[in-house]
């Protein structure tokens, strides 16, 4: 788990010495915030995620069950001509 961006600290840091203006320094800070925040997936982001892994969970499964009786039933039906050469 990633640590939270503590901004106070952030905040005394840039303006300690005079390096930055307490507006520059807050300015600074809401950048590094946007940026920050943009790329953080949510609760909601994740939740939706899943639930799209879970339709495709479920999609594969059909589809090899699909292709499972398909095969089975080709597999019979070539055993089934084998057996009628074979008898003949």
């Amino acid at each position: 788990m990633t640590e939270a961006f503590d901004t106070h600290a952030a905040y005394l840091e840039l303006t300690e010495d005079g390096r930055f203006t307490p507006e520059q320094a807050e300015v600074m800070l809401a950048l590094v915030r946007s940026a920050v925040t943009a790329n953080v997936a949510t609760k909601t982001d994740i939740e939706l995620v899943q639930k799209g892994l879970e339709v495709l969970e479920i999609r594969l499964v059909v589809q090899s069950e699909t292709m499972e009786s398909k095969f089975d039933y080709k597999l019979k039906a070539m055993e089934s001509k084998f057996d009628t050469l074979k008898a003949q």
